[in-house]
C-alpha cells in the first residue's frame, strides 16, 4: 500500500456500488463521509453519492427525481463502470454522442447539465482535479421554436370557453405569463384586487406549496382588468362551492380549487384545457404553451422585452429575446411601417 493512502476497514469499506436486479439498474450510496481511495472510485458510486447528497429537502422532489432519472436511464449505463479519475472528455463527448442519436440534442444536454453538476462536486471535494463534462466539445442545441395563440386566437378561445370552470384559470395565464405550477400555488393573500396586483411566491408541485425557484421568479405583476374581473368571478364561485361541499369543503386559501377546496391536479387541468380548445376549433397546445402566448400577444401589442422579462420572470433579458425572436422580425417591419406613415414623403 502505497505511503499516504487512507485504508478503511469494516462498514467503513463499503462503497456505492451498482448492480443489476430483474433488468434494471438500482443505486447503492456509500456511507456519508465516507471516500474510498480516488483510483477505485467509479462514475457510478460518485453519481450514487452526489445523488444522496442532493435528496430533498436539500431540493425540491421534481428535481431530484429529474436527476436520478437522467443518472439511472443515460449515465450509468454509458460511463457508470469507468473510474472517475479515468473519465475522460472524449468519453464524454461520446455519451453525448451516443444519447443525441438514440433520444434527442435536449435530451444529451440534460445528461450533460447533470453530469457536469456532479462532477463538480467531485473537483470541490478533491477527488478529480478538472471537470471534463465541461471540457466536453458541446454545441448548444437551438432554441426550439415556440408555440402560442394569436391575439384573434385567444380572442375566440375566450369567448368559446366563457363560463366554464377553467374560463378564469386560462385568462390568468395568457395575462400573467405565469406558469401552471404558480398558477395553481396561488393563494388569495397573494392578490390584491383594489391594486390589481398578483404576486407570484410559491408554485404547487405534487398537491404541496413550494416556494418558486429563485428570486427572479417571486415577482409581482401589476394585471389588467380583465384578469381582475376573472379573479373576482372565480372569487364568486369558489364561494358558492364552499357552501355546497359544507364539511367536506378543505380550505388551503388557494385561488384556484377543485369543488371542494382542494388543489388541482396539473395534468387533470391540461387535459380539459386541450379538451377547449377543441371546441374552440383550436390547435392542441400544452398549457404552458399559454405561457407562450402571453409573451407572444404582449410583444404583438407593444409590450418590450424587458417588461416581458420582468413579467414572466426570466432571469437574463437574452432567454426571453431567444426564446420569442421568431416574433421580432414582424415587430421591426410594424415599426418600419409605423415611421413610413410618420415621416414618408
Amino acid at each position: 500500500m502505497r505511503q499516504g493512502c487512507r485504508i478503511l476497514t469494516g462498514r467503513a469499506a463499503t462503497v456505492a456500488t451498482t448492480y443489476a436486479v430483474a433488468g434494471s439498474l438500482q443505486l447503492r450510496p456509500a456511507p456519508l463521509g465516507v471516500s474510498p481511495p480516488n483510483e477505485r472510485l467509479t462514475v457510478a458510486t460518485h453519481l450514487a453519492n452526489w445523488l444522496e447528497s442532493v435528496r430533498p429537502p436539500n431540493t425540491r422532489p421534481t428535481t431530484y427525481t429529474r436527476y436520478e432519472g437522467i443518472v439511472r436511464l443515460y449515465l450509468i449505463p454509458a460511463v457508470g463502470s469507468a473510474l472517475l479519475t479515468r473519465l475522460s472528455p472524449s468519453d464524454v463527448e461520446r455519451m453525448l454522442a451516443s444519447i443525441r442519436e438514440r433520444r434527442s440534442h435536449h435530451a444529451a444536454s440534460h445528461a450533460r447539465a447533470v453530469l457536469r453538476t456532479a462532477l463538480a462536486r467531485a473537483v470541490r471535494h478533491r477527488v478529480v482535479s478538472v471537470n471534463v463534462a465541461s471540457l466536453a466539445t458541446w454545441k448548444q442545441p437551438p432554441f426550439a421554436r415556440v408555440r402560442y395563440l394569436s391575439p384573434d386566437d385567444v380572442r375566440t378561445l375566450l369567448s368559446s370557453i366563457d363560463g366554464d370552470l377553467l374560463e378564469p384559470l386560462v385568462t390568468v395565464a395568457i395575462f400573467t405569463g405565469a406558469r401552471q405550477g404558480e398558477l395553481l400555488g396561488l393563494r388569495w393573500q397573494d392578490i390584491n384586487l383594489e391594486t390589481r396586483t398578483v404576486s407570484i411566491r410559491h408554485a404547487l408541485q405534487r398537491g404541496e406549496l413550494v416556494e418558486t425557484k429563485t428570486e427572479r421568479s417571486r415577482r409581482t405583476i401589476i394585471v389588467p382588468a380583465i384578469v381582475e374581473a376573472a379573479l373576482r368571478r372565480q372569487r364568486t364561485r369558489q364561494a358558492e362551492q364552499r357552501l355546497l361541499a359544507g364539511s367536506r369543503w378543505t380550505d388551503r386559501g388557494l385561488v384556484f380549487t377543485t369543488s371542494v377546496g382542494t388543489p388541482h391536479d396539473a395534468t387533470n387541468v391540461t387535459k380539459r384545457y386541450q379538451r377547449l380548445l377543441r371546441v374552440a376549433g383550436l390547435p392542441k397546445l400544452r398549457f404552458h404553451d399559454l405561457r407562450h402566448t402571453s409573451a407572444t400577444v404582449g410583444l404583438a401589442l407593444g409590450e418590450s422585452p424587458r417588461e416581458i422579462m420582468e413579467r414572466l420572470g426570466h432571469s437574463q433579458i437574452t432567454l426571453t429575446m431567444n426564446t420569442y425572436s421568431h416574433i421580432i422580425p414582424a415587430l421591426q417591419r410594424e415599426a418600419a411601417d409605423r415611421i413610413d406613415r410618420a415621416f414618408g414623403s
